[in-house]
């Protein structure tokens, strides 16, 4: 199912993005 991989690809991106600006973070 690519919806699945398009969403991991999303959830991982969030990840490294709080990672990098945690204050950022949401």
């Amino acid at each position: 199912m690519p919806g699945v991989k398009l969403t991991t690809q999303a959830y991982c991106k969030m990840v490294l993005h709080g990672a990098k600006y945690p204050h950022c973070a949401v």
